[in-house]
């Protein structure tokens, strides 16, 4: 029997791309032959609740299951977060995000695995993970659009609403016009700027000024923007998973990605995510 490596989803779409990631990597450093099954019912006890994305990014070889569709002891696991308390179960290795190197968990190759946390670090990247959602990134362009993309284009990410509520604005850091501007002197002559927000009436403002395309105004759905940044060809993010993952499965060997070089105002966090060839602002 293949051992199982249980994640637990919990937050948006590159939440949920980092925690399959990682039981994508942890899978391939450990067994010839592994399953991976996402449990999908945290998300909906997420603040504010959240849907599950990731399955028409990342669907092959992983399951999507909930709870109760499994034995007692991963509901438990799931439902209380015992693997956050640091609690040990027979039979299982839980793995959380709290440790520096998750890697120093890892001590016996014959025990299904479980995972509980958000594992952003870019030194756990798994490189078959990159490639299956690179093979799902296909979204139906109108020519022009493409032809867009395809040139000297820059996705831009704006990410708004949920950073301005009283939790978040105390951990996250502001990027305000000034991150903008800059990133955009760095960027240089380009001929397309494409923004995305999940506040478009927000990037209106930021178009108008730079003279660039809204894609939120158009209404297409968050997977089918994040879809349509990973055809650009340069990366303007913001300090959120979601432009982080386009740009990292969009890229091509001659994009430049710019961003944030503080992602947190409270420095009991730390940032693991930015690349040693991003341009940082």
């Amino acid at each position: 029997m293949k051992p199982i490596i249980y994640t637990r989803l919990a937050g948006g779409l590159g939440n949920q791309l980092f925690q399959v990631n990682a039981a994508d990597y942890i899978g391939n450093r450990l067994y010839n032959e592994f399953k991976i099954i996402a449990l999908v019912d945290s998300l909906a006890r997420y603040t504010p609740p959240r849907r599950l994305m990731i399955d028409t990014i990342a669907d092959e070889g992983i399951l999507y299951m909930q709870e109760e569709d499994t034995d007692i002891k991963i509901r438990l696991l799931n439902k209380l977060r015992l693997a956050r308390l640091g609690i040990r179960s027979k039979g299982i290795q839980c793995i959380n995000d709290r440790n520096a190197n998750i890697e120093r968990k890892w001590t016996d190759k014959k025990r299904n695995i479980y995972l509980d946390g958000y594992f952003q670090d870019k030194s756990y990247i798994s490189g078959t993970f990159l490639s299956l959602c690179r093979k799902n990134m296909k979204v139906d362009l109108v020519d022009e659009l493409k032809r867009i993309c395809w040139t000297e284009s820059v996705a831009i990410h704006i990410r708004r609403t949920d950073y301005g509520d009283r939790s978040n604005s105390r951990i996250y850091q502001e990027l305000d016009s000034s991150y903008y501007r800059s990133a955009l002197e760095k960027i240089g002559d380009m001929k397309h700027f494409l923004f995305f927000s999940d506040d478009w009436r927000h990037a209106e403002i930021y178009a108008d000024k730079y003279g660039g395309i809204n894609i939120s105004r158009i209404g297409l759905g968050a997977i089918n923007e994040f879809k349509i940044m990973t055809k650009c060809k340069n990366f303007i993010v913001a300090n959120s998973t979601f432009s982080w993952w386009a740009a990292m499965i969009g890229r091509k060997e001659d994009s430049m990605i710019i961003s944030p070089r503080e992602w947190y105002k409270d420095r009991r966090y730390k940032n693991r995510l930015n690349g040693d060839d991003f341009i940082l602002v």
